[in-house]
């Protein structure tokens, strides 16, 4: 699996880049290299693109541990770059969408298959909790 990120300051956002495999420890590496990278705030929010994840090596219970152990802040927003071509990445996807969503978040996690259509997403105004 490959995990790479980049920072946009100016944007408030992280966006991730991954691919092959998704594995738990190349998630938690990722995750610690971002901690410790300068430039990172956990108040940016996120695009996540997992379309090039080949397969999911991870249960549920590790993909519940992985939405636990964020780095970032809880009212962050989350885009998920995502294709319905592997079921298995777009269940996962679909199971940490629930996971981050909250009563008091509920618009925090988008799903989109066009990195213009999440950015689009994360440039709208927030809904108001219900």
């Amino acid at each position: 699996m490959s995990s790479t990120y980049e920072i946009n300051p100016a944007q408030r956002l992280v966006i991730f880049h991954i691919s092959g495999v998704l594995t738990p420890p190349v998630m938690a590496a990722t995750r610690e290299q971002l901690k410790s990278d300068p430039a990172f705030d956990p108040r940016f929010d996120q695009i996540n693109d997992v379309r090039a994840v080949s397969s999911v090596a991870m249960t549920a219970d590790q993909v519940r541990l992985s939405a636990a152990q964020s780095v970032f802040d809880p009212k962050t927003r989350i885009a998920i770059l995502a294709t319905r071509d592997n079921p298995a990445t777009f269940g996962m996807v679909r199971m940490y969408e629930l996971l981050q969503t909250s009563g008091d978040t509920p618009d925090r996690v988008g799903i989109f298959n066009t990195m213009e259509a999440a950015i689009a997403w994360l440039s709208q105004p927030r809904q108001p909790a219900a």
